[in-house]
């Protein structure tokens, strides 16, 4: 298993240890202040978290979880199971429906990112960025579809530090079928498309990390 941390944590002291999951993980997430992990495990499909400080992982009721991400402030994580938007708080796991998906998207959830003011931006099958209070609500567009540009999806949100920007996958048809994009989360400014190519992974505080074709580029 590897294990990113996406903020740098200036008390945080140097650590090393061996994490057993049963089954394997197919789906590792570090919390921002470094101090919670999480993992969907291949077997049973369930999602386990774990404080840095035990030695004891904690199993939580959610099954087959999907577009997790970390809180800012590192106490919930949001989810998709069963095509319902929730979220779950650390470290007392209590499990709380935001929206099912034809309340938040009208079609399938593709990622989530949280921002600094208690939202989440949501990707989606088909469709703009989405944001909804992580305490339910009504949902909103971010962005607008590039239309003329054959733009089809916005998916897989991922807020930046800054707490204005997002980066996301744009689908597209014609010959630029996908890219990596970055906005303002107030759309004050057009899209800029920063990559060509997928998965991707942010660094703070400026780095980009990019599957190019199975090289690391940054």
């Amino acid at each position: 298993v590897m294990l990113t941390r996406q903020t740098a944590v200036a008390d945080a002291a140097p650590m090393e240890f061996e994490l057993k999951v049963p089954g394997g993980a197919g789906l590792v997430l570090v919390s921002p202040n470094g101090k919670w992990i999480a993992w969907r495990e291949n077997g049973t499909r369930r999602l386990w978290i774990r404080s840095l400080d035990s030695i004891r992982a904690l199993q939580t009721e959610v099954v087959n979880p999907s577009s997790l991400s970390w809180s800012p402030d590192s106490r919930f994580m949001a989810f998709r199971s069963s095509g319902i938007l929730k979220r779950i708080e650390v470290p007392n796991m209590a499990v709380q429906i935001v929206a099912t998906e034809a309340d938040a998207t009208k079609n399938t959830i593709n990622g989530t990112a949280w921002t600094a003011n208690g939202q989440i931006v949501l990707g989606v099958g088909s469709g703009p960025l989405q944001r909804i209070s992580a305490a339910g609500g009504q949902p909103a567009a971010v962005l607008e579809l590039d239309t003329k540009a054959g733009e089809l999806a916005q998916r897989q949100p991922l807020v930046l530090p800054d707490g204005e920007h997002v980066l996301y996958f744009s689908i597209r048809s014609g010959p630029a079928t996908v890219g990596i994009y970055l906005a303002r989360l107030d759309g004050k400014r057009p899209p800029k498309r920063v990559y060509n190519r997928v998965p991707f992974k942010f660094v703070s505080p400026n780095t980009l990390l990019v599957n190019d074709n199975g090289r690391l580029m940054a």
